[in-house]
């Protein structure tokens, strides 16, 4: 990641700008829209090479038994923008992401 700006509360904006394992430079900014500590976030995302549609991300946490479950749900405003991030092969770099997530966080505790 070679951007990251973060101003996490309700009404901020976020910014990520990173290069991907083809080389290509892509960038991501929203606005966060609901903060709920431990339970949800719920923010927009445009991906600025298509700036013309935004997404609604509804991230929630679910602790059982010490293990906390990271849902992501991602609403496009229509079929067509659907299709386009099913065919990005953003599904692959988010898996990446969860699985750095697994190797990172226990070294946190």
């Amino acid at each position: 990641m070679t951007v990251c700006e973060i101003d996490l509360r309700p009404g901020g904006t976020w910014r990520y700008v990173m290069v991907t394992t083809a080389g290509v430079e892509v960038a991501f900014h929203g606005e966060y829209r609901e903060i709920l500590p431990g339970e949800r976030i719920v923010h927009t995302e445009v991906f600025e090479g298509a700036p013309g549609s935004a997404a609604l991300v509804t991230v929630t946490f679910a602790e059982h038994d010490g293990v906390t479950t990271v849902s992501q749900l991602m609403e496009l405003p229509d079929k067509a923008a659907r299709d386009a991030v099913m065919a990005s092969g953003m599904e692959g770099g988010v898996q990446e992401q969860g699985e750095l997530l697994d190797t990172l966080l226990p070294t946190l505790r």
